[in-house]
């Protein structure tokens, strides 16, 4: 008896192990969204594939320079011809980059960048942008601002996914142990083996891989219905 206790518990160590990876991983992340750092040069990102939409701190980083730049006295062409750290920003700014050097206006160079925008945040910062351009005035303040409220939308969801860490925790054990019991149960059980070779033990089996994948996507459902109503 001491050796299938010892292989039970081991699996289940190892079945908790394996679900609260992500959740450690997805709580890390959160907390360097309430404390922003400023991104990786796209140097660094080499080797890692397509380059993924900017997050919320990225493109609130993007802001303040731009911000800098105009009340340091630059116009917002010259603060966009400064490439951001981001590889879709960077294309963004080229682009709109561009388009004014072919002669296009840059109101409507932005426009058309807006409707491009990889990321609602990229877009809130290309209107603000397009705006400044058209209507004129100082652009520093709308920029600041929206660096503001883009840092402020990081912070909310960095504090609900640390909210939200130990559901996303339970639903990956309760997905993973049943998948470990059953192998275990095969690996040290002739009686279990027996039982899923006849037609009713596969049955079984399948009845309950299917209620477990249910189980595990209508947990994924209330947390992502939580994270909209949030």
């Amino acid at each position: 008896m001491t050796t299938p206790i010892l292989i039970a518990t081991a699996t289940a160590a190892a079945a908790v192990i394996v679900a609260a990876a992500p959740v450690r991983r997805r709580v890390a992340d959160a907390r360097r969204l309430v404390t922003p750092r400023r991104p990786v040069h796209p140097v660094h990102r080499r080797g890692r594939g397509r380059a993924q939409a900017p997050t919320s701190s990225e493109v609130a980083a993007w802001c303040d320079d731009l911000a800098r730049l105009v009340r340091g006295g630059s116009s917002i062409s010259s603060a966009l011809a400064t490439s951001p750290d981001h590889p879709a920003l960077a294309t963004l700014a080229t682009t709109v980059a561009g388009d004014t050097a072919r002669g296009h206006a840059l109101a409507g160079a932005l426009r058309r960048a807006h409707q491009r925008a990889p990321s609602a945040d990229t877009s809130l910062v290309v209107g603000v942008l397009a705006a400044c351009a058209e209507l004129g005035g100082p652009a520093a303040a709308p920029l600041e601002r929206a660096a503001v409220t883009l840092r402020t939308r990081a912070a909310i969801a960095a504090e609900h996914d640390v909210h939200s860490a130990q559901a996303r925790l339970s639903a990956r054990v309760l997905t993973v142990m049943p998948v470990g019991l059953l192998v275990l149960g095969v690996l040290a059980d002739r009686g279990v083996r027996t039982a899923l070779m006849s037609p009713l033990g596969i049955v079984v089996v399948i009845v309950g891989l299917l209620c477990n994948c249910l189980g595990w996507w209508w947990m994924r459902h209330v947390l992502s219905s939580s994270v909209g109503a949030s």
